[in-house]
């Protein structure tokens, strides 16, 4: 880890663990490039960053100097490449003062700041998981499923990769996730189903019954299953 900028820049830093992930040098470049206009002669302390479930807790002996602290959390996945504010959601929370800046910083950035109370900290960032660290790891399992019909894991991915960009595309069609839904469950074809289980191997066969229980509520919600076929599929999923 080293300072990217000013006067100390390429000095590296000792950090007390070996786990920390700083920031990205070209997120933070991307960032202060879109803000450089919009704080003119403003001094920047990049003094902290977190997950999105931790709180301002750290920020406790700066709050009791008098020092106004917040946090802005992007919900965007920034594993490489360049990153991208536009349009995105942001977490903000803290005193009046620090909500406010933070407010102002995103819609800088052109993104959308809505406020997570520190206590909803830990709900919020499960959500942003499910929605794209698990994504992830359904997609590698299904690779992993797939690539039995393909010269390699590359080729795999490659054709699964349609089929994501099409479910996501039927998400941009509707306020409802849950409305987007399709396939067997959608459509209540327990024998589907129960074929999906016979030749699951064991190691999947809870992720897969734990997700189309979940699956089966989204559908009777939808109204696309009755009672009955919801409790047939219910029966076979609990066996």
């Amino acid at each position: 880890m080293r300072i990217i900028a000013g006067k100390c820049k390429g000095r590296k830093l000792e950090t007390p663990c070996t786990d920390m992930r700083p920031t990205l040098d070209r997120t933070k470049e991307t960032l202060f490039n879109i803000l450089q206009t919009e704080v003119p002669d403003a001094a920047v302390l990049d003094l902290f960053a977190g997950s999105g479930s931790l709180g301002l807790d750290p920020l406790a002996a700066l709050s009791a100097l008098g020092i106004h602290c917040g946090s802005l959390h992007p919900l965007q996945s920034f594993a490489g490449g360049s990153a991208r504010f536009k349009d995105i959601g942001m977490a903000v929370d803290g005193d009046n003062e620090a909500q406010q800046a933070a407010c102002y910083l995103a819609e800088a950035l052109q993104a959308y700041p809505f406020r997570v109370p520190e206590a909803e900290r830990s709900a919020y960032h499960a959500a942003a998981c499910f929605c794209s660290n698990y994504l992830v790891t359904i997609t590698a399992i299904a690779q992993q499923l797939f690539e039995r019909w393909t010269p390699d894991k590359a080729r795999a991915l490659q054709f699964l990769l349609p089929l994501l960009d099409g479910t996501v595309s039927n998400l941009h069609q509707t306020s409802l996730a849950r409305k987007a839904l399709t396939g067997p469950i959608a459509r209540g074809d327990v024998g589907t189903v129960a074929g999906h289980l016979k030749i699951l191997p064991e190691e999947l066969q809870l992720v897969y019954r734990e997700l189309a229980l979940q699956t089966v509520r989204l559908a009777s919600e939808n109204g696309s299953i009755d009672e009955a076929k919801a409790k047939s599929l219910q029966e076979l999923l609990k066996a």
